[in-house]
């Protein structure tokens, strides 16, 4: 599934950052610049699986990945000759629409009722080269979204064994290391991980949210509240990198959840450490993103 990041400048453009494993996630709004990871006002939003229009009617489901900057789990081209994997090709012109205006797409792993494991390290290093040349900077005769080059991967491994991760990890950054492109990488930890055990210092936190009462199960605030969180931890913590929504249908459908959530959080600040050490942004700092999800 695919994920957007956006910031209110002071000038009002707009910065954007996205992720997805076959659906995709993204947010557009008026003027679009490059996300810029040294920010703390940033938001992130979820598409692709229609969680909206999934519970209610059709007319009120997501719109197509370009109308917000098409879910491929259904895909018009059906699948790859001898595999289930999806022909999601049609997909390409949007996704590089959306890079082309500042967005980040990536692919996002797991989920709710996504039971993934590896059994060893060698299977997890196999499972990267697959995903570095299907999704990434690699080459295959199978790749989803043909000749678009998505912009890094999303762990969301809420169920599962955790074990050999951290060799899928490792052998995805030998890849992405030597690249002339960007990769960026997500996960879900907390700011005491980022501050305490992250070897990257620099790692990012965004709070993760639904983006109405029907996207979860529990843990929906108003946008005021959702708001006055995130500066309070803006405020207690270097860092916050924003907010996280689930998802786009949601947000659109319940009066643009998204465009209030960042009006309520206001324009976040950029530390002098952050200045100071501006090639974070050039590395990997999002390839150890750090989300905190509340919903899936």
């Amino acid at each position: 599934m695919l994920y957007a990041l956006n910031r209110p400048h002071a000038s009002h453009a707009k910065r954007l950052h996205a992720k997805a494993f076959l659906p995709l996630l993204a947010a557009g709004f008026l003027q679009t610049l490059a996300y810029n990871n040294l920010w703390s006002d940033n938001l992130a939003v979820y598409y692709g699986q229609n969680s909206y229009g999934t519970s209610h009617s059709s007319s009120s489901g997501q719109s197509s990945l370009s109308a917000y900057c098409q879910t491929c789990s259904v895909s018009p081209n059906g699948a790859f000759s001898g595999t289930s994997l999806p022909n999601c090709q049609f997909l390409a012109d949007d996704i590089k629409t959306c890079q082309n205006k500042g967005k980040i797409i990536t692919l996002s792993l797991g989920g709710a009722t996504g039971s993934t494991s590896f059994s060893s390290d060698s299977q997890a290093e196999s499972f990267a080269d697959t995903i570095w040349n299907l999704f990434l900077g690699g080459s295959s005769s199978t790749r989803p979204f043909g000749t678009a080059v998505l912009d890094g991967v999303d762990l969301d491994i809420e169920t599962g064994d955790s074990t050999h991760y951290a060799a899928f990890v490792k052998r995805l950054r030998s890849h992405t290391d030597s690249a002339s492109k960007k990769y960026y990488l997500t996960a879900a930890y907390q700011h005491n991980w980022a501050k305490t055990k992250a070897v990257n210092k620099d790692v990012k936190i965004y709070i993760g949210a639904p983006a109405s009462s029907t996207a979860a199960g529990s843990g929906y605030v108003d946008a005021s509240t959702l708001g006055r969180i995130a500066k309070e931890t803006r405020s207690k913590y270097s860092s916050f990198g924003g907010v996280m929504l689930w998802d786009a249908s949601q947000a659109y459908a319940n009066g643009r959840f998204d465009q209030q959530v960042k009006s309520a959080m206001g324009t976040g600040s950029i530390s002098q450490r952050d200045v100071d050490n501006t090639t974070v942004e050039a590395r990997s700092e999002r390839f150890i993103k750090i989300a905190s999800r509340n919903s899936s």
